[in-house]
């Protein structure tokens, strides 16, 4: 897959998150579903917007480091705290 295919996939699956997401309310979104699941799907949420961020700083520092996420709890909880 050529870079160009991953940007665009990338963006394909952004864009149909944000569909669902945007459909979500708080309780919805921060809501773990005990004992069946331990993370939220906000907390989900918040790890990939982790990975994108560090990667992004990464390219223009010329070094990504994963180890260095953010780890925003309110994007977790809180419907408006998503990007």
């Amino acid at each position: 897959m050529s870079t160009p295919e991953i940007i665009k996939s990338n963006i394909g699956t952004l864009q149909s998150s944000a569909t669902i997401l945007n459909n979500l309310n708080d309780t919805q979104y921060s809501d773990t579903q005990s004992p069946y699941f331990s993370a939220s799907i906000g907390k989900h949420v918040r790890h990939i917007i982790d990975h994108y961020l560090c990667f992004f700083t990464g390219l223009e520092v010329g070094r990504i480091n994963y180890d260095k996420r953010q780890r925003d709890i309110k994007i977790e909880m809180k419907t408006g705290a998503r990007l």
